[in-house]
């Protein structure tokens, strides 16, 4: 087996590799002591994958050291690769709870007594803010990268998400009434032949020119 052509389990990629210079630090250590961590590899779909140690196998190639390997047997390996790396990292509530929540975009339905492996006791993220890192990482995935890579806290990343889900929800709101009112315009929307803020302004109007019609209609009869 070539530890160095293993594929790298989906989960392992969600946490970001060390900068260029931890990991040539990484790689000076073990080549002055060894590698004191073997990588851990799974059986995912039987192919044996590595779930955790990328940094430590990249460190070992610049050092030229030939590393040992350990697999974790019939063990989940999501919840090991969020235990391995939440702890062994250097890591933000904000960031610890958008790997929750990456790795777990939807809740966990526990049962009475049985506590998952990956919550937000086990990683030290407040369920809250879990809950809002999910509501990032959906309406903006973009932002949840940003959150992961620590570019940006949680909160502001949340905060931007809720402006924009809330031009989001207007939108859905007035398309709502659109339809009620004009479905021959709310179809034209949908097929994209005239944009929702066109639709609209026909749909006022047109309306606007029907009352005038009315008003003319009963101050001038016929």
């Amino acid at each position: 087996m070539d530890v160095f052509k293993l594929p790298v389990f989906q989960a392992a990629d969600v946490f970001p590799m060390l900068a260029h210079d931890e990991l040539q630090e990484l790689a000076d250590d073990i080549a002055a002591n060894g590698l004191h961590e073997p990588i851990v590899t799974a059986d995912i779909d039987g192919v044996t994958t590595l779930i955790d140690g990328r940094n430590r196998r990249e460190a070992c190639k610049i050092a030229g050291v030939e590393p040992t390997t350990r697999d974790i047997g019939d063990d989940d390996p999501t919840a090991f690769v969020l235990s391995a790396n939440v702890h062994r990292r250097n890591l933000s509530t904000g960031q610890r709870a958008m790997a929750v929540a990456m790795l777990r975009p939807a809740p966990e339905k526990r049962g009475r007594g049985n506590k998952s492996a990956i919550n937000g006791d086990f990683t030290g993220a407040p369920h809250q803010r879990i809950a809002d890192a999910r509501a990032v990482l959906k309406y903006a995935p973009d932002l949840a990268q940003a959150v992961m890579q620590g570019e940006k806290p949680l909160q502001a990343a949340l905060g931007e998400t809720r402006l924009s889900q809330g031009g989001v929800r207007n939108d859905r709101t007035r398309l709502a009434k659109l339809r009620d009112e004009r479905p021959d315009l709310a179809e034209l929307t949908d097929s994209e032949a005239m944009s929702l803020d066109d639709a609209i302004t026909k749909a006022t109007t047109e309306a606007d020119e029907r009352k005038q019609q009315r008003w003319a209609f009963v101050a001038y009869p016929a």
